[in-house]
């Protein structure tokens, strides 16, 4: 798909505002194609738009819940967004799928983080 291969290439040379109108556009001819809305998120999170990266990312989690792709980028949308809650949820499952130290220390980070909000944000 043209418009795929465009935006990857304008994300992938740092230019992930351009690479939107051309990821946005392979979500809306495939919407089941959970690589295109995973490459929309990674650019939406590269250009700074952390709550629509946690919706790209969340799509395509919800096409493909156990591919581990998907849950560095939802959880760094997540925390990006200061979603504290979320993110810990998404590692918790990545470090199930994933039980790797990397995952362990992430969750460590976020717990942190989670708890330096005031208990009516948790």
């Amino acid at each position: 798909m043209f418009a795929e291969l465009d935006g990857i290439a304008l994300a992938m040379s740092g230019q992930p505002e351009r690479a939107l109108a051309p990821l946005t556009k392979a979500t809306e001819l495939k919407p089941r194609n959970a690589d295109y809305w995973l490459n929309l998120a990674r650019a939406l999170l590269d250009a700074g738009r952390a709550a629509e990266a946690v919706h790209a990312a969340q799509v395509a989690y919800a096409l493909v819940p156990d591919n581990v792709a998907v849950l560095p980028v939802l959880f760094g949308a997540q925390r990006a967004a200061r979603n504290f809650a979320e993110a810990r949820k998404v590692v918790l499952r990545w470090r199930k799928l994933q039980p790797k130290e990397k995952n362990a220390k992430l969750l460590e980070e976020v717990e942190v983080q989670l708890n330096q909000l005031p208990a009516v944000q948790r």
